[in-house]
């Protein structure tokens, strides 16, 4: 705080001086003194010089909690924490160490001083494939000419927004893998699989435009349904709750819309297809893919998500696609993502086509390349799954979720559990709020529509994170036995 102090002392006489351009300038100055990072910082500086212009007497008190949070957190926690729909106001709950998923300033400084930035298990950025990927620095390597696709369209005579050699690449690694049906299907690209989960609710909900539809999900289940739905707050439809009380649906609602992810996040388990089953059914098969699940079956629904993130890591480059069935459907969520985003962008499209080519090559001679992503990619979580057991294992307060080996088409043979989530439930009777436990120990989870007693610790970290997960999770067990 004293350095921030300092430099607003020099900063405040020449800011209340200085015209806009000028104070660009300034900030520019006095940024590596500072020890600013990033533009997300940067911007920051000069917000709060044109903020001090104005009027000093309220917005001191902004800058200094900005800048004081600025030296002390890390942007990327910053904008990780906005992505989790923490608070609207998020620098200031970060600032006092509110957020439920991100803690930051001098608490936070000590708490995570060992791990570096982004140590949390919370989120399920997927960073344990940037290893891979440093290995073989020229897999899936993309170089973009200057005048690589300018038009909103991919074609000059047709209105087309996706490639061809995207979709029939989909086509190719489905069929290679063997989850997923896309013969006679059609598949709509969305920026990421989260536009497209609202694209077909709406376009669904669009069908029984006279009532209000219904979204439900089973607890647990991937918490951005809910928030998502209710952020967005569409007249067309709700976030209700589990399906099972809708059996039947009530008369005098619309449609029900049920969102199923198989294998779910947070607990890793098939969801098989429900007995009472609601008018629509969304599946969620971002985890479907042979390093996070066995591949028993071809998925074949009329409606089926995934997402590029979970099958190479590359969450960033924001793909996702929509396997759909019924062609009137199809069309409603292809405009949906027209009117919302003018299609997908098309240097994500080219590197999302030459990742999952890069993929479809390195099994082009059968599934026994060991040096293959979907085998890199079991490895690790298996070895990570493993190691969180052996820890929990002997541990009356904490209890893992239960995973048993299967057979694996795409590997053929019965492979081990290499989920990406850890699903724990709290035991004793006194924590009554699990996330809170972890945090005790410096350990950041979230919860998953079930109730404080469960959390939920993500194994998709790097290797840093992970070691400091389970250095941290061995810690609270042992302090836990050790008290009993």
């Amino acid at each position: 705080m004293l350095v921030t102090m300092l430099a607003l002392e020099v900063a405040i006489p020449y800011a209340m001086r200085m015209k806009t351009n000028s104070l660009h300038v300034f900030a520019h100055r006095i940024f590596p003194l500072l020890s600013f990072c990033s533009v997300t910082e940067y911007l920051l500086v000069v917000r709060g010089l044109k903020a001090l212009r104005r009027s000093f007497s309220f917005t001191a008190f902004v800058v200094l909690l900005c800048w004081e949070i600025v030296l002390t957190c890390d942007s990327r926690l910053c904008v990780a924490c906005v992505a989790q729909q923490c608070t609207p106001w998020p620098m200031v709950v970060l600032s006092r160490g509110l957020c439920p998923y991100f803690h930051t300033g001098v608490r936070a400084r000590n708490q995570w001083k060992d791990d570096g930035p982004g140590g949390a298990a919370c989120c399920g950025d997927p960073l344990l494939f940037e290893a891979y990927w440093r290995a073989n620095p020229n897999l899936g390597t993309v170089v973009i000419p200057g005048w690589y696709r300018m038009s909103y369209l991919t074609r000059d005579n047709a209105a087309i927004l996706y490639t061809d050699a995207l979709l029939r690449t989909i086509r190719d690694l489905h069929g290679m893998v063997g989850n997923a049906v896309t013969k006679d299907r059609y598949i709509v690209v969305g920026t990421g699989s989260m536009q497209l989960i609202n694209a077909v609710v709406h376009s669904l909900a669009l069908l029984n435009s006279d009532r209000v539809s219904s979204v439900v999900a089973k607890a647990p289940y991937y918490s951005a349904y809910k928030v998502q739905t209710e952020y967005l707050d569409s007249p067309l439809f709700n976030f209700a709750r589990d399906p099972a009380r809708f059996t039947g649906n009530a008369t005098g609602r619309g449609a029900q819309i049920e969102l199923i992810a198989s294998p779910n996040n947070p607990d890793a388990q098939i969801q098989e297809v429900p007995q009472n089953i609601s008018e629509h059914v969304i599946y969620d098969h971002a985890y479907n893919w042979p390093h996070l699940s066995p591949i028993t079956k071809a998925s074949d629904h009329d409606i089926m998500l995934f997402t590029l993130s979970k099958i190479t890591g590359h969450a960033g480059s924001r793909i996702g696609w929509a396997i759909i069935k019924d062609y009137n459907l199809y069309r409603t969520v292809q405009w949906y993502v027209v009117l919302n985003t003018l299609g997908v962008s098309h240097e994500s499209q080219l590197r999302a086509t030459q990742l999952i080519r890069t993929i479809i090559k390195s099994y082009s001679e059968g599934i026994r390349n060991e040096k293959g992503l979907f085998h890199y990619g079991r490895e690790v979580l298996e070895s990570r799954w493993a190691t969180i057991q052996s820890i929990l294992k002997n541990s009356s307060r904490f209890s893992l979720q239960e995973l048993k080996p299967d057979y694996c088409f795409f590997f053929a043979q019965i492979v081990d559990p290499s989920p990406g989530h850890a699903w724990i439930r709290c035991n004793y009777e006194e924590d009554v709020d699990c996330a809170a436990v972890m945090l005790s120990a410096g350990i950041i989870g979230r919860k998953f529509g079930s109730g404080n007693r469960f959390v939920r610790l993500s194994l998709l970290k790097r290797r840093s994170h992970f070691e400091i997960l389970t250095a941290r999770l061995t810690k609270l067990v042992a302090q836990t036995s050790s008290s009993t």
